[in-house]
């Protein structure tokens, strides 16, 4: 065990002090301009970094940009190659296991499809600069949006936008949207009657089949009030977590505390009586398993 961690923390510092040759020289060609860590690999082979400093040719702005260490090769991530390039910072998100995936964000339209001037979330996948958060195409709205979260793989990214990316979405509230592969789902609303109420992302399961969000938004029959509840989306389905039954719904807010990696477990605060063992209207600690709701805070 020892000597396995021993390795590891070699190979993390053998990364970062590539990474330290490398801006040394640069920041030195750049007048001095700063950098700063964001991220490395397990196997400490690729390290994300942000910097200012124009360290490849095809980097033409002075803004903030993603770039990152592979090796001896210095890789500019999160722009567009070639003159036009505007002066519009980049911020690292997240970068999967193996560094093939670096998501970022930026109000720089770095691909046609990007028509507005707001944040939005991309992505780096080996070469290739992919648009996660925006349709596609004119009428496209200047509505930020923000990354949440990333399958570990690269394969998932969880993000809240107000945009209405689907024709499902209906309102201008903020949602939660999944874009895997070329498919983008809306996780956080339903698909009719759809009211003008936000939606916030909480966690994601490690295999990103199981999202946790809150909303204020009754997305299921069984929600009648119009508290803040615990939703999961699981697959297709949409579950209510945090409530008790129709008809005798309580105006309380329920807040989401957090979700075990495999999301079978969801806990929960509220003052709404769920149980019959829950005889005070005092705040209180529960957990959702599967269909189970148990009261967690009781003697």
């Amino acid at each position: 065990m020892r000597s396995a961690r021993a390795g590891a923390r070699l190979t993390l510092l053998a990364g970062i002090a590539a990474l330290s040759l490398a801006l040394g020289g640069a920041a030195s060609a750049a007048g001095g301009v700063k950098a700063s860590f964001k991220a490395i690999t397990a196997d400490g082979s690729f390290v994300v970094f942000e910097t200012a400093a124009r360290l490849v040719p095809s980097d033409f702005d002075s803004a903030v940009d993603v770039y990152a260490r592979a090796g001896a090769s210095t890789v500019l991530l999160s722009d567009r190659s070639g003159p036009g390039d505007a002066e519009i910072p980049a911020t690292f998100e997240a970068v999967n296991g193996n560094g093939s995936v670096v998501v970022f964000e930026t109000a720089e339209s770095l691909l046609p499809a990007d028509t507005d001037s707001a944040v939005d979330v991309y992505e780096r996948a080996g070469s290739s600069i992919v648009l996660l958060s925006d349709r596609s195409g004119p009428g496209d709205p200047d509505i930020p949006a923000q990354f949440k979260a990333m399958r570990s793989d690269g394969a998932i990214v969880v993000f809240e936008t107000a945009e209405p990316l689907l024709p499902a979405d209906q309102d201008s509230a903020v949602d939660v949207y999944e874009r895997a592969g070329s498919s983008i789902v809306l996780l956080s609303d339903k698909a009719s009657g759809d009211a003008n109420i936000p939606a916030s992302f909480k966690a994601m399961s490690d295999d990103g089949s199981i999202v946790a969000f809150q909303t204020a938004e009754s997305l299921l029959p069984a929600d009648s009030d119009t508290a803040q509840d615990v939703y999961e989306r699981a697959g297709a389905s949409t579950v209510l977590m945090s409530d008790g039954t129709s008809g005798s719904d309580a105006d309380k807010n329920a807040t989401f505390r957090s979700m075990t990696p495999d999301g079978s477990i969801v806990v929960f605060e509220t003052a709404e009586r769920l149980l019959p063992e829950d005889s005070d209207s005092a705040n209180d600690v529960y957990e959702r398993a599967g269909a189970n709701t148990v009261l967690v805070s009781r003697s």
